[in-house]
C-alpha cells in the first residue's frame, strides 16, 4: 500500500459547534505534519508507518484511544446537546452487536483510496490448463509466450517476465481454457445427412443426429443425468420455371420482366426423441434413477476455528432452572440493563500468533525464542500433526495444526 493524494481535496467536518468547519482529521490528530514531517498540518492524512497506518494489513490507526468518544468530546465546548448527538460512547464500552443497534450515533465514515504495488505473478484460478490455450494482451496488444510471459500449466500460474510491460502500468488481460471439469462424462455425437433428388425440380432430404453420454458411475445427481437424445429431420424442396407466366407479365403495359418466373416451395419437419443411458436404470423395474440429494455420499465439514472472529458470547439463558425449579439467572429477563451479564465469567478465544510461538519465524522476538518454559507449555506451544495423529504418515509439506484456544477465568467478571 502506498500513499496517494486524493483527486479532490474534500474533507468532512462537523456542521455545528465551536469547531465547525475544521476537518475531522485535524480534530483527531490525523493531520499534524506536512510532507517534510514538520509540525504543520497540510490538509492531508499523515501516512506514518506504524503510527497511523499499517500498510501490510491496510489498517488505519488513530493516535487517540476513543476517536469518536471521549477524545472528541472537547470540540463541542461542553454543550451537552451536541455531545449527546455526536458522541458514540457505546462503541467503546459495549460489544459490536450492541453498538450497531444504535444507528443514530453511527455518523462517521472512513473513506479513502490506495494503490498496491505491481505483481509479476498472476494465478489463473485453474489447473491442468491445455498448452497454447492461454492468450495474454496488454493494452490490446498480444504478448508472446516465453518472451513477455511464462506459464506453469500444471498449477495455472502466469509470470510476466518483460519488465517493460510490468512497469508500464498497462492493464493486462488474460483468457484461457479451463480444463478442470472437462471429461466428466464420455460423450458420443454422430450425425448424417441424406438427400434424394427425384428429378431436377424435386429434392427430398433427411437428417439424423444422436448425442449420447456415458457416466462413470450409475449414481448421478439431478441435472447431471446422461442423455441419449435423437433428432430426426425431414425437408422437401420443389422448384420449377414458369415461362408462360413470364410471357404473360411481359404483355402487360408498362411492365417488363428482367428474370424468369419461378415457383419455389419447401417444407421442414423435425422431432426430438429424448432418452437416457441405460446404465442408470433400476435393475428391478427398468426405470431410470436420478438422485436429487445423495445423503449417503454427502458430507459437509465446518471448521469451528476459522474464522475466529465469527464467534461471539452467548446471551444469558432465560428460564434456566436447577433441580428444585429455582431460576438460575433472573437477570436474563432484563432489557438494556448493565446487570444483564453480571454473572458471566471471563472467556477469551483466539488463534495463536506464529510470531509469538514459532521459533522458525523471523518475526518472533529473541527473548521468546530463548524462553524454553513457554515453548514447552502445552497451553502456549504449537501443536504438531504427529501430536494428534501419531500413527498417520506425513509429508514434509504438512506443518502445524491451527487450533482454537479458549481461556476461561471463572472467578473474573467479563468486562462488558
Amino acid at each position: 500500500m502506498n500513499p496517494l493524494p486524493p483527486p479532490v481535496p474534500l474533507y468532512p467536518h462537523l456542521p455545528e459547534g465551536p469547531q465547525a468547519g475544521i476537518p475531522l482529521i485535524n480534530l483527531l490528530n490525523l493531520d499534524r505534519l506536512n510532507n517534510q514531517n514538520d509540525p504543520q498540518p497540510d490538509g492531508r492524512f499523515d501516512f506514518i508507518e506504524g503510527l497511523t497506518i499499517n500498510s501490510q494489513q491496510g489498517r488505519v490507526m488513530f493516535p487517540v484511544l476513543e476517536p469518536f468518544g471521549e477524545d472528541i468530546k472537547w470540540v463541542f465546548g461542553g454543550d451537552p446537546a451536541l455531545e449527546k448527538k455526536y458522541l458514540y460512547r457505546i462503541l467503546y464500552d459495549s460489544t459490536k452487536n450492541i453498538a450497531i443497534q444504535f444507528p443514530q450515533y453511527n455518523r462517521f465514515l472512513i473513506k479513502g483510496t490506495f494503490k498496491s504495488s505491481n505483481s509479476s505473478e498472476i494465478y489463473l484460478g485453474g489447473f491442468n490448463i491445455p498448452q497454447g490455450s492461454v492468450s495474454v494482451s496488454a493494452g490490446g496488444q498480444k504478448l508472446t509466450e516465453n518472451v513477455d510471459y511464462s506459464i506453469d500449466y500444471g498449477i495455472g500460474k502466469l509470470r510476466i517476465i518483460n519488465a517493460g510491460v510490468l512497469n508500464s502500468g498497462i492493464p493486462i488481460s488474460v483468457s484461457y481454457e479451463n480444463n478442470a471439469t472437462f471429461g466428466a462424462q464420455l460423450q458420443n455425437f454422430v450425425g448424417t445427412r441424406l438427400d434424394y433428388f427425384v428429378n431436377d425440380n424435386i429434392n427430398i432430404g433427411g437428417t439424423l443426429l444422436r448425442l449420447s453420454e456415458r457416466p462413470f458411475f450409475n449414481k448421478v445427481s439431478f441435472g447431471d443425468d446422461p442423455i441419449k437424445n435423437t433428432v430426426l429431420g425431414l425437408d422437401f424442396n420443389y422448384q420449377s420455371d414458369l415461362p408462360k407466366l413470364t410471357r404473360f407479365i411481359d404483355k402487360l403495359p408498362l411492365v417488363s420482366t428482367t428474370a424468369p418466373s419461378m415457383l419455389v416451395a419447401n417444407g421442414e419437419f423435425a422431432k426430438l426423441i429424448p432418452g437416457h443411458n441405460r446404465l442408470i436404470n433400476d435393475p428391478i423395474n427398468g426405470e431410470s434413477n436420478i438422485y436429487i440429494d445423495d445423503f449417503e455420499g454427502t458430507r459437509s465439514g465446518y471448521d469451528l476455528k476459522f474464522p475466529v472472529m465469527s464467534w461471539s458470547l452467548a446471551s444469558t439463558p432465560e428460564g434456566a432452572t436447577d433441580r428444585l425449579g429455582n431460576i438460575l439467572f433472573p437477570e436474563a429477563s432484563l432489557v438494556n440493563n448493565w446487570n444483564y451479564g453480571k454473572n458471566r465469567a471471563k472467556l477469551a478465544w483466539y488463534n495463536l500468533d506464529p510470531c509469538l510461538v514459532d521459533p522458525r519465524q523471523n518475526c518472533m522476538p529473541e527473548h521468546l525464542k530463548n524462553d524454553t518454559a513457554q515453548l514447552s507449555n502445552h497451553y502456549l506451544r504449537l501443536i504438531q500433526q504427529q501430536d494428534v495423529f501419531p500413527l498417520r504418515s506425513y509429508t514434509s509439506l504438512q506443518g502445524n495444526l491451527t487450533t482454537l484456544d479458549l481461556a476461561f477465568y471463572p472467578k473474573e467478571r467479563v468486562p462488558y
